[in-house]
């Protein structure tokens, strides 16, 4: 596969529904919130010092940092 075949991003969150938002490489990252008992409660993104993306941990199937899309495909590969 080609290297234009492949999207680099920073920060990333995958809804539930299936959107995803992908943020800025270098500039993105994602902080979680938790509760008392340390349960993850909120999902944060933000992107150059300010929030792009806030959303209930229930409404977000995964999230991370720095990964490789392919375009055209859902999965992605954790960029080492």
């Amino acid at each position: 596969m080609s290297k234009s075949d492949k999207k680099v991003c920073g920060a990333w969150v995958v809804m539930k529904n299936g959107k995803r938002y992908l943020g800025e490489p270098d500039h993105s990252r994602i902080i979680t919130h938790a509760d008392s008992e340390g349960y993850i409660q909120e999902i944060t993104m933000m992107e150059n010092d300010e929030v792009v993306f806030c959303a209930p941990v229930d409404n977000v199937s995964c999230w991370g940092n720095k990964m490789t899309f392919f375009k055209d495909a859902w999965w992605a590969k954790e960029t080492p």
